[in-house]
């Protein structure tokens, strides 16, 4: 009996031990991909002729906002640009009043 139940401890203590390795893999497999978003190689934004970038500044989420300057009623405009997926999200318009 006692030869039996040292074999269930050792045999659950085995189990424990490989379902600690499984899950710390499964952790490490996560971070990595993760990490590995790397960079959407390049994007192109059209700017309207006369206008050119002010600032641009990092906001939630990975986007980054940029304001445009220039002469032209259409640079009076903020991009918001997904810096993640490399695509334009949106364009807030100023208009003058």
């Amino acid at each position: 009996m006692v030869g039996v139940l040292k074999a269930l401890v050792i045999g659950m203590g085995v189990l424990i031990v490989i379902g600690m390795g499984l899950v710390v893999y499964g952790m490490v497999r996560q971070a990595d991909k993760l990490s590995n978003r790397g960079s959407f190689g390049e994007a192109v934004i059209p700017l309207p002729d006369g206008c050119s970038v002010a600032e641009a500044a990092p906001g939630d989420r990975g986007v980054v906002v940029i304001r445009l300057q220039g002469t032209a009623d259409a640079c009076r405009q903020v991009l918001v640009f997904d810096s993640l997926r490399g695509d334009l999200r949106g364009r807030i318009l100023l208009p003058t009043e």
